[in-house]
């Protein structure tokens, strides 16, 4: 999977995961952002033209799942992977419900960041009618 012309945005506070996201995902992308917190993420969107967001869900908030809300509560429409350590039937509807597109166990990234990035950039060429 090759996507050119599209900036991601890694939105993680954990170096581990940072590393583990650029060796599965540097490939892919000809263009990453990496922001290491809410604000670096939103300064970002501020002068970007992102076409996907990778957010970690304890990326430094008061809540894990704030991060979600905030970012749709700016109107940010980009479409959004959640990577989370909730393995709760409710955590993935919660990210669902909060904006994310994807929800990616930090256990499973290995075998489904690359699954998640391609259905969701399905999904957006779809509803964009791309």
């Amino acid at each position: 999977m090759k996507e050119k012309g599209v900036l991601v945005i890694i939105a993680v506070a954990h170096q581990e995961l940072r590393h583990s996201l650029r060796r599965l995902i540097g490939d892919c992308f000809d263009h990453m952002i990496f922001a290491d917190d809410y604000k670096s993420l939103v300064d970002t969107l501020a002068v970007t033209s992102a076409g996907l967001i990778i957010a970690e869900l304890s990326l430094p908030t008061d809540h894990a799942f704030n991060v979600l809300r905030a970012i749709r509560g700016d109107n940010v429409t980009v479409p959004m992977i959640a990577i989370g350590d909730y393995d709760e039937p409710e955590a993935y509807e919660e990210a669902q419900a909060m904006g994310a597109t994807a929800f990616v166990l930090r256990t499973r990234l290995s075998d489904e960041i690359l699954p998640a990035i391609e259905q969701t950039l399905t999904n957006a060429r779809t509803q964009s009618g791309e």
